[in-house]
């Protein structure tokens, strides 16, 4: 568990980050000068989107071993602005 992080090359200040238990989504931490901190990005769909929120369902496991059942992932595009949402199991 935890979350790997190396800083983009060329990009001060911008970071790609991956769960260790589940490296196959990518985010992105990115300067967010609206507000002066950081945003997540990820793909949601098929589209890039800043996250606003990670919902894990749990079904049973340990403390140390969960169950995973599901992963939703709550965004908004960074283009259209429009909420994107994308269910899947690990």
């Amino acid at each position: 568990y935890g979350i790997e992080s190396k800083e983009i090359e060329g990009k001060n200040g911008q970071f790609i980050l991956n769960f260790v238990s589940y490296d196959k989504k990518k985010f992105y931490l990115l300067p967010d000068r609206e507000r002066n901190g950081y945003q997540a990005l990820t793909m949601i769909n098929g589209k890039m989107a800043i996250l606003d929120r990670v919902f894990i369902q749990l079904s049973g496991g340990t403390f140390w071993f969960p169950t995973i059942t599901n992963i939703e992932l709550k965004g908004r595009d960074t283009l259209t602005k429009q909420v994107v949402i994308e269910n899947f199991k690990p």
